[in-house]
């Protein structure tokens, strides 16, 4: 499995390890930067709510909870994270 880690956190967790080496191995490095949270943080959930349709016919459209951006082509059943913010989508039952 590969994981991004923040190279700012790398190079501080390795200082820390450098620092507090009395008698030690590599393998206290790294364990620290196993330690260490992903980069990317984990996708945000949101649901889409429907929008009022413009006519009678028309299934109206869906914005999304998170980013507030509405679309028209959405529909729910086929787009599980929103392409405007990335968020993981559910359909809102509200």
């Amino acid at each position: 499995m590969s994981e991004l880690i923040d190279r700012q956190a790398a190079i501080d967790a390795a200082k820390d390890w450098y620092e507090g080496l009395i008698c030690g191995s590599v393998n206290g490095l790294i364990k620290k930067l196993k330690a260490l949270p992903p980069a990317q943080p984990e996708p945000q959930e949101g649901e889409w709510i429907p929008v009022h349709p413009l006519q009678g016919n028309d299934p109206g459209a869906y914005m999304c909870s998170k980013c507030k951006t509405g679309m028209w082509e959405i529909r729910p059943s086929s787009y599980h994270y929103c392409p405007n913010c990335g968020a993981k989508m559910t359909i809102s039952t509200k």
